[in-house]
């Protein structure tokens, strides 16, 4: 009897704790009161920020093994959308398969590439090494008001050109950049019918920080030197010269996926040299530019 005893309290245990484990205790109502707030945020006001301050409070109240990997999975999921670090994300879902498993039917509301690497970390796969889309190319048409009253009333105002801009993260929203645009020019002098023409070419290298505004859209802020090359011939005159100056503004960037982006800027070229003859350079001006970007 005391052996059928022994046995029957053995198999009750391996059956009933781990149900206790998987059913929400007493504690566990906060953080599932928190983690609903959370994706509250996340899905209705895509504030990502507020989500992850919400499931903060929700890990430290978290008792039960099954909300706490519901936490883990939901934080995964905040920083996923913000295009944080996947070693950051894969760690957090290793740890989430851990105390819940690996992602089941259950999970269908989530977004499939999220799913797809859940289901890489719960099959150990953490990668190492250099963080993913670190790296992030734009293309834009720029719009340039030239600074330069003289260049501006023999060729216009405004100048249009194609800009390319390559930007690698460094840390944590803050990235250093390099660009470069060029356009060329060309006029006629009506009283005397000498016709003018040339280029002006743009290099710019500096630092950025970039925050997020919401479950798409982030906001920018630039400033770099700048290298301008100058080239300007009429029939029997040449000039040509190059100038250093600085270049700063900001922008908007809404992401269309995970990879691909479409951005706007505003910015503004303060580059000048003094040619003599009482004439300056001042080839740059406000910059409006706007495109399409990838990052990898």
């Amino acid at each position: 009897m005391k052996a059928g005893r022994t046995v029957l309290l053995s198999i009750a245990t391996l059956v009933i704790f781990p149900l206790l484990q998987a059913v929400p205790v007493a504690d566990d109502a906060e953080a599932l009161r928190l983690l609903r707030q959370a994706g509250v945020a996340r899905t209705i006001r895509e504030d990502l920020q507020e989500s992850l301050q919400l499931l903060k409070r929700a890990a430290e109240t978290a008792q039960s093994d099954s909300v706490r990997g519901r936490v883990l999975v939901e934080t995964a999921l905040v920083r996923w959308m913000r295009l944080e670090s996947p070693l950051v994300i894969r760690k957090l879902l290793v740890q989430a398969t851990a105390l819940i498993g690996p992602p089941g039917t259950e999970h269908a509301q989530l977004p499939g590439p999220f799913r797809r690497v859940w289901k890489s970390a719960s099959r150990g796969k953490v990668s190492s090494g250099i963080r993913k889309k670190r790296f992030q190319v734009d293309v834009t048409a720029t719009g340039m008001a030239s600074a330069d009253s003289r260049f501006a009333a023999a060729y216009g105002r405004w100048q249009f050109m194609p800009e390319a801009r390559l930007s690698v993260t460094v840390y944590k929203g803050w990235k250093t950049w390099v660009s470069y645009s060029s356009f060329t020019f060309s006029s006629m002098l009506p009283v005397i019918g000498v016709e003018l023409n040339g280029f002006q070419r743009f290099t710019a290298l500096g630092l950025a920080w970039e925050r997020s505004l919401g479950r798409r859209l982030s906001f920018s802020l630039y400033g770099g030197i700048e290298w301008a090359a100058f080239k300007e011939q009429a029939t029997a005159e040449l000039v040509q010269d190059t100038c250093l100056g600085f270049r700063a503004g900001t922008g908007l960037k809404w992401r269309i996926s995970p990879t691909i982006h479409v951005l706007t800027s505003l910015g503004y070229g303060f580059v000048s040299k003094d040619i003599g003859g009482g004439r300056s350079l001042r080839p740059d001006g406000l910059r409006l530019s706007t495109g399409l970007g990838i990052r990898f």
